[in-house]
């Protein structure tokens, strides 16, 4: 399991290159574009949920994904949230296994748990987990509030994969 990690990592960070643009606004789900990456109740507590939810154009579905400054490799999504006192990030939640929960938490330097690697497949892109490599961020469902967990980034499901409104 160990080499598969290494491995995996090695082979994104070869794919991946280095994301050079910032692009802010909704991310949509590569399954259905009328399902958005959203924090959970618009929250702005740390460890809330992040979902899917039919996008609707608010702040909760509003995020900056952008080079990450310590690596970058990799790149970061900052909620555009409004009423968080310090900026809030995309974050896995505890230790990066199969099945662990995505939330929103304080952004933090060298967090291995918020910085994501894109791999672009046509207009869309999966993002793996720096912490975590071979796996992704995958909405659990397309129903409103299905978790965005981590998973297997070999599925081949439509769940894996992410539009922005502009290019890495």
């Amino acid at each position: 399991m160990i080499i598969r990690s290494l491995l995996g990592a090695a082979a994104l960070a070869l794919v991946a290159g280095t994301a050079s643009a910032q692009v802010t606004g909704p991310v949509e789900s590569g399954a259905d574009r009328q399902m958005c990456m959203d924090v959970e109740g618009s929250g702005i507590a740390p460890g809330t949920a992040i979902n899917v939810f039919s996008c609707n154009g608010t702040d909760a579905q509003s995020w900056t994904v952008a080079p990450n400054a310590f690596n970058t490799a990799t790149v970061t999504f900052t909620s555009n949230l409004s009423g968080r006192p310090v900026p809030g990030c995309l974050t896995v939640s505890g230790a990066p296994v199969d099945g662990a929960s995505v939330v929103i938490d304080n952004c933090l330097p060298f967090s291995s748990n918020q910085a994501f690697y894109p791999t672009q497949s046509n207009d869309a892109y999966q993002f793996a987990s720096e912490a975590a490599p071979t796996l992704c961020l995958t909405a659990t469902g397309l129903s409103n509030n299905a978790p965005i967990e981590l998973r297997d980034c070999d599925s081949q499901s439509g769940e894996v994969m992410w539009h922005l409104s502009g290019s890495l």
